[in-house]
């Protein structure tokens, strides 16, 4: 038996790529043979530097054996890695909001899909005081760089006392440097600056929602503002999610901008412009650019849009 830890196909975030290999890595000191597949490409969330790091994991399945998947950061079984049979998932981590039920009628306790900033404060938490002493620095700074990023630097409104707690707890293990985050950040925005399209491709979400086909990217960034300043910005855009002309998805690309608390929304669509100010209190300028009062993450986004009275 194998213990196959993996998540979504699509993309690998930092919040991905923390839990994975802090649970794999808990699985074998438990003396369980285990390994991570992954599907996907990195987005913008592992900068180069983090690529660099030592990190190994599988792009696929051994072609033999028996295997149970442990699917961490996404418990929606249809954006599931492909080679996840769901009758062979032992556990489900994710924080995540719409399968709860699901996954727990399923498998009872070895569900836990709770509304939290990270899914790397879940995989910590599923850690007793042993596994947690054997924690790698290597992983408690990728757990570190998880929990900062998906509750935007402890900003957004997501962001609960358990991310806070378990942040500090995991900074005891780390050995990231001072300064790391606006490091992080920085680098990050010279990535999305160098190849804008390409970091918007990285980062776009596909989903079907009251009957509409939307499509939202998501870029964060430490100050988001100097791409007002780009030329061409919306077709940018729209190239990078993959809108073609005449189709009928609903866009948006979300940009939340640490510095400056708000998120920077574009998207030339009157339909979502009106769906945003309604649900979000977004102002709009009359060329596509509109601010959230807050900081927002795009879980945050869709589950608004997935609630039944607004539309």
């Amino acid at each position: 038996m194998k213990y196959v830890v993996t998540a979504g196909r699509g993309h690998i975030d930092i919040d991905v790529l923390a839990c994975a290999l802090t649970y794999r890595d808990a699985l074998r000191v438990q003396g369980l043979d285990s390994l991570v597949a992954l599907q996907g490409h990195y987005n913008s969330t592992v900068p180069p530097s983090i690529q660099q790091w030592p990190i190994e994991f599988e792009t696929e399945l051994p072609e033999d054996g028996e295997f149970r998947f442990v699917v961490v950061d996404v418990s929606d079984y249809r954006f599931f890695a492909d080679f996840v049979k769901l009758e062979d998932v032992c556990e489900v981590i994710d924080h995540h909001h719409g399968f709860e039920e699901y996954w727990s009628s399923r498998l009872g306790e070895h569900a836990t899909v709770e509304p939290v900033g990270a899914c790397a404060t879940l995989v910590w938490e599923a850690l007793d005081s042993r596994l947690r002493s054997e924690v790698t620095a290597l992983n408690a700074n990728l757990l570190l760089a998880a929990i900062i990023s998906n509750t935007l630097n402890l900003q957004a409104n997501v962001t609960t006392d358990r991310d806070r707690q378990a942040l500090e707890e995991v900074s005891k293990l780390a050995d990231s440097p001072p300064g790391w985050i606006e490091s992080y950040y920085r680098e990050i925005s010279e990535e999305v600056e160098g190849d804008f399209v390409d970091a918007v491709r990285r980062d776009r979400k596909r989903v079907t929602i009251h009957g509409e086909d939307f499509v939202i990217g998501q870029i964060e960034l430490w100050d988001a503002a100097g791409l007002l300043q780009r030329e061409e910005l919306l077709a940018e855009i729209r190239t990078g999610l993959g809108v073609t002309s005449g189709s009928a998805e609903r866009w948006i690309l979300s940009v939340p901008s640490i510095r400056h608390g708000h998120n920077y929304l574009f998207s030339s669509e009157e339909w979502i412009q009106g769906a945003f100010r309604k649900l979000f209190n977004a102002e709009f300028n009359g060329s596509g650019v509109g601010k959230t009062p807050g900081l927002l993450m795009r879980k945050e986004l869709l589950k608004e849009i997935r609630k039944p009275d607004w539309c």
